[in-house]
Parts: C-alpha cells; sequence; structure tokens
C-alpha cells in the first residue's frame, strides 16, 4: 500500500483517503449508532441526520474508484503485488485476535460466560462470516486486478469508454428499475458485492487512464457535481417518506441512497476529482501518515466487538436540539476516528520495533514463489 514514494503521490488522492474514511464512520453512527432510527422522521434533526447520511454515503464507492485510480500507475500494475495484500492482512489478523481476545476475556471476568470455538473463530478469520465484506470484496479485485489492468492498457480509449458506459448503465442506472421490480438480477445488493466494487475499480481505472482529458474542467465543477449529487439524493430520501406504503418508502429511497445509485456514483467521481486536482504543499507528511493508518480505522471500529459498543449509541441524542444532535455524531465519529487511527500509529510502531518487515518480506517470497509454482503447473 506504501509502494509509491511521498514526492510521487498525489496528495490530494491521500488527502480523500482520510475524509472518505471518516465518512465511513459517520455513516456508522448515523445508521448503527442508532441517529436516524431515533430521529423524529421529517423533524428537523431528521432531515439533518439524512443530510450528512446523503453527503457520506459515496465513501465506500470513493474509496473503490481510489483503488482502480491508483493502482493503474503502480509498477507492478500487471502482476500480484503480495506486498500490498499483506501490508493489509497481517495487520487485520492482528486486531481480530487482539479485539475478540481482549472482549471475551472482559466477558468471561464480568459474568463467567465462556464462548465457543466457533463464535470465536468467526471473530478470528478476517473473511469468515463476512465480518468485513469490504475486505473481501478487496481481495477479490486484487486478484484479478493484473488481468484488469493489462485489459484496459490494450483497448482502445472508445473501447474503454464503451465499457464504462455499459457496466455503469446495468449495473448503476439500471437500479432505478429493479429496485422498483423488488429485484436484484445482477446480484450487486445494492453494491456490497465483489462485483459492484469491481465495477467502481475499472471506472477508475479509466479516470487514471485519462486523466489529462478530465483535468480540462475546474476541480470546483467536481465540487458543485457531489454536492447537487447529494443534496438530490437528500431530497429524494426525505420526500420518500411521503409515500403511501412502506414498500414504496423502502424503494424510492434506495433509488437515492445506496452504493449503485447513479447519485451516488455521481457525486463519488466528482469527488475523485476534485481532490485529484487539488495542490496541497503543506502538512504532506501528516496527511501520507493519516492515509497509511486510514484503512485499519475500518478495521478497528468495524470488528464485531467494537459494533457492539456502536450500536444505538447515539439513539439517546437524537432528539435533542439539532446543533446538540449535530455536534454529539460529527464529534464522535471524528473521536472514533482519531482514537483508531492512534491505535494503528502505535501499532505501525511496534511492528517496525519487533521487525514485522521481515516476516512480510519472507511470506511474500513464499506466497509468489508458491504461486508461480501453481501456475506454472497449472497451464502446462
Amino acid at each position: 500500500m506504501n509502494e509509491v514514494k511521498n514526492s510521487k503521490r498525489n496528495i490530494g488522492i491521500e488527502l480523500l483517503k482520510i475524509i472518505s474514511m471518516f465518512m465511513v464512520v459517520l455513516l456508522h453512527c448515523l445508521n448503527m449508532g442508532g441517529t436516524i432510527s431515533g430521529a423524529k422522521t421529517l423533524s428537523l434533526n431528521y432531515d439533518l441526520a439524512i443530510l450528512l447520511d446523503s453527503m457520506a454515503y459515496v465513501a465506500v464507492d470513493v474509496f473503490a474508484l481510489i483503488t482502480g485510480f491508483v493502482s493503474i500507475k503502480s509498477r507492478n500494475r500487471y502482476t500480484h503485488n503480495w506486498n500490498r495484500i499483506l501490508d493489509i492482512w497481517f495487520p487485520t489478523v492482528f486486531y481480530c485476535v487482539l479485539i475478540t481476545a481482549i472482549h471475551y476475556t472482559k466477558q468471561y471476568i464480568e459474568t463467567g460466560k465462556s464462548v465457543t470455538f466457533e463464535i470465536i473463530s468467526h471473530n478470528i478469520f478476517p473473511l469468515a462470516g463476512s465480518i468485513y465484506w469490504y475486505l473481501g470484496a478487496y481481495v477479490f479485485v486484487w486478484l484479478l486486478s493484473p488481468y484488469i489492468n493489462k485489459m484496459l492498457h490494450s483497448l482502445s480509449k472508445k473501447q474503454n469508454l464503451t465499457l464504462v458506459i455499459i457496466i455503469l448503465s446495468v449495473l448503476s442506472l439500471y437500479s432505478l428499475v429493479y429496485v422498483n421490480l423488488d429485484a436484484d438480477p445482477f446480484r450487486t445488493g445494492g453494491g456490497y458485492s465483489p462485483l459492484w466494487i469491481l465495477v467502481l475499480y475499472i471506472t477508475g481505472v479509466y479516470i487514471s487512464l485519462y486523466y489529462d482529458d478530465f483535468k480540462k474542467i475546474s476541480k470546483y465543477v467536481y465540487l458543485i457535481i457531489y454536492f447537487v449529487c447529494t443534496f438530490a439524493a437528500c431530497a429524494i430520501k426525505i420526500l420518500s417518506n411521503y409515500m403511501p406504503t412502506a414498500k414504496e418508502r423502502k424503494h424510492i429511497g434506495s433509488m437515492a441512497l445506496s452504493y449503485t445509485s447513479p447519485f451516488m456514483v455521481m457525486a463519488s467521481i466528482g469527488l475523485l476529482l476534485a481532490f485529484a486536482a487539488f495542490e496541497i504543499k503543506r502538512c504532506r507528511k501528516l496527511i501520507v501518515t493519516g492515509a497509511s493508518v486510514s484503512f485499519f480505522v475500518y478495521i478497528i471500529h468495524f470488528h464485531p466487538a467494537c459494533r457492539l459498543l456502536l450500536t444505538d449509541l447515539f439513539k439517546p441524542i437524537a432528539n435533542e436540539r439539532w446543533y446538540v444532535m449535530l455536534a454529539a455524531v460529527i464529534g464522535g465519529a471524528l473521536a472514533i476516528y482519531v482514537a483508531c487511527s492512534l491505535i494503528d500509529y502505535v501499532r505501525q510502531r511496534l511492528f517496525a520495533a519487533l521487525h514485522i518487515n521481515v516476516l512480510y518480506d519472507k511470506t511474500v517470497k513464499l506466497c509468489s514463489r508458491m504461486y508461480n509454482k501453481v501456475i506454472s503447473k497449472a497451464v502446462k
């Protein structure tokens, strides 16, 4: 994940990683935290919570777009970069084991209740039971990325554009139709699927390949696109509450707020292009460091044990004065983000002191050797 030297990094994109992960935490505070469900429908607090939700809903799409945007520029774009995946995998396993151990030790001390091996294994292994759905999708995309990159590089600009238009039309625009039919023919699950993350990866690669064309438009135009799309999604979501049946309210709301929603896709592309054009001279080292820990903010706070702590945490303040509610939710999300960032910063220093990078290097060589051996035998 840190293979590109700081001098060659797009600092605007690094800053966007930080902002996007903060948005993820904010989403969880609003939804899992009970802010939206606890607020009185169509009250000012509810409308403001939906506005925050709409503005933050682009986070996952942005992350997937960034992956494609950055990966195609990597020197390892045509091979499996084991360093990249292990830089994520080792710390994730570390956090899964650590948080699970702390949680169930505390539970045993307080209640004397033991835990089964099935529950422990479910919480320790990152992809078991879909603890981290995005991590699973990321691994899927990583496995295909060398071949996707090679294919997109070999296609003409017109062919690449046609491909992006087709996949976004089928899986995003068509969602406006199938959501009203109460169907999901392509199994995108509203964006909670490896297929959708792959689509966004390809879109990010396309933007990166032809970025010079996109640079001709002002970054402020892209910011306007982001705000217009998120505000439109917010308005549709709020107006959906006036629909007569629960089914209609759900369908109309999903058209506006889902990862596959055209509003969210356009908003996320606008945000990516705006930040890619930002020239940041100050705090570059701080931003790069913050971006390096951003993914693990997700890993830490979204662990099942931490989710228990977050569930309905903000419900008691959902109907307080609007400024109290906003301050509590945004401040709470910021506190969670900063705390998790500091935890991972300490983890990075600990891993460096213990020379875990040596284990990384040995594992990378082993994986590469085994992979090449298996592939060479399979293609004979």
